[in-house]
Parts: structure tokens; sequence; C-alpha cells
């Protein structure tokens, strides 16, 4: 694909792509875009949610031995090698750190660096995901990891991944026919021996008219508001970055993932998503 922009006012900013969207750091009052398809013509994109249990997996590992839940932020594959944000979450500290431990010695995993010195507490209820959270980036050949077998097949991680109770639930996107869709699901299922159920989808509609980056930003919580706008006056989406997550959560004087669930959600919004 590709997205030809038009800015309508900008006073020196720079145009950065962040998955799928265009963010103005400085001076945008107004994106619109056209979508334009190389070979002249528009495919249709799925929205597809399924749920999967992956016994090869580490996640699963880590699950049936501490009951602690993972986020999986996307990743990327060079060659043989694959790396990943991900993050531990559980309603204790010891919870989470005996989860991050069982996960620096798991033999089905390379290598795992945690991002942070102490697991903290989080002010997100319960429900979302957990009282206590510790981000880990990990490394991994794709054969034990479902992520890059669903980047072979076609499918695009839409957000984050959930794995609660021993089932992952993955969100993606497609531009897959339709009618192909289930043959590429079965031939997961045969390549990786993983049981996956489709539970969710349905084709993602796209406005006819160019749409108002002001007015998606009006569409935002107070909090989430300040976290994005904070987020590009400190240069978050500059490339290199020049702000991080940590530095944001303690300016805003919450924790990194509050900041990170801010920060989500504004951008699926901006990306014109109906919530």
């Amino acid at each position: 694909m590709r997205l030809r922009k038009y800015p309508t006012e900008t006073d020196g900013g720079t145009c950065v792509f962040i998955d799928r969207l265009f963010i103005y750091p400085k001076g945008i009052t107004e994106r619109k875009y056209i979508v334009r398809s190389m070979s002249g013509s528009d495919p249709t994109v799925t929205y597809l949610e399924v749920t999967l249990t992956h016994p090869g997996c580490w996640t699963t590992e880590l699950m049936a031995e501490t009951d602690v839940g993972i986020v999986g932020h996307g990743g990327t594959v060079t060659g043989q090698t694959a790396h990943e944000r991900c993050t531990i979450y559980g309603q204790s500290q010891t919870q989470v750190d005996l989860g991050l431990e069982i996960a620096l010695e798991s033999t089905r995993l390379d290598a795992a660096w945690p991002l942070e010195e102490a697991t903290h507490r989080s002010p997100i209820s319960g429900a979302s995901i957990g009282q206590y959270a510790r981000d880990v980036l990990i490394e991994y050949t794709p054969d034990h990891g479902i992520g890059p077998t669903f980047s072979t097949h076609g499918f695009v991680l839409q957000g984050t991944s959930r794995m609660e109770d021993g089932l992952e639930r993955w969100p993606l996107l497609t531009t897959v026919d339709r009618s192909e869709i289930d043959g590429k699901l079965d031939a997961i299922r045969v390549e990786r021996d993983v049981s996956v159920s489709l539970e969710r989808i349905r084709s993602v509609e796209r406005p006819n008219q160019p749409s108002s980056f002001d007015e998606r930003r009006r569409s935002l919580t107070s909090r989430q508001r300040e976290a994005f706008e904070l987020a590009r006056e400190r240069g978050y989406y500059e490339w290199p970055r020049e702000t991080s997550v940590t530095e944001l959560a303690a300016e805003l004087e919450v924790s990194k993932p509050t900041v990170l669930e801010h920060l989500r959600t504004a951008e699926s919004r901006l990306l014109g998503e109906r919530k």
C-alpha cells in the first residue's frame, strides 16, 4: 500500500509512520490521507480475532507454573532470530518475579532481558492486566513463537496479543481474500500443531472522505489526550525517539503500563476505529 499524505498545517514538524498511522509530532492541526494500492485496486482489509492453545510456547510454560498473564506487543524477525517485547503481569510482585525467573530460565527462549530494575505497581484495574507488571525483551527462533507464523501467512498483529488462563488471544488484520482465510488458519494449525479458533471476523470499513485528526483527537479522554500530546511534545514519535515511556510516566506521575495503555488507545482511535 502507498499512503499519500497531505498535512493542512505544520510549523516544521516531521511526519513519522507508526503502525499504519501518520503522526505529525509538532504543529499539525489536521491530517488527511488517500489510500492507493500499488496494483491500482484497493484490497479489502479484514479484522479477525482468534484464540489458540500453543503447547510449545514459553507463555504456556509461564501460565501453567505461575498463573501469570502475558501481553505481547509484536516483534521482529531477522533470519532465524525473532525478538519481541512482552509484559508479564499478575496479582503480586512475587508472582510476577517468579514468572520472570521462569522466563529467564526457559529453554524455549534463546535469551530474555528485563527492561526495568524493579516490578512496579500499576493503577490499572486488576481485571485489565493485573496489579503488578514487568516488561521483558525476548529472543527466540521463529519456530518457537506463533507471531512469526501469523506474519508469514499474511496476518498483522492489531494492537496486542493476550495470554491468560492457558489461552492466547490474537487480534489480527489481513488483506488476504476472505475466502482464503480459513485455508490460511488450517495451514497454521498443521504447520505449528496448534488449536486455533476463529472468534470474530469483519471487514474493516474505510471512510470515503478524508478524516479530521482534530475530530479524532477530541474523542480521546482527557488522560489519553494528555499522554498523547506529551508524547508528541517530548519527541516520542520522532526518529530516533527523544524520550522514553519511562520518562513520560515519570512526568505524568503514573505507571509505565498506564502510559502505554493511554498511548495505544489514542493511536487506535486516531487510526479510525470506532470505540
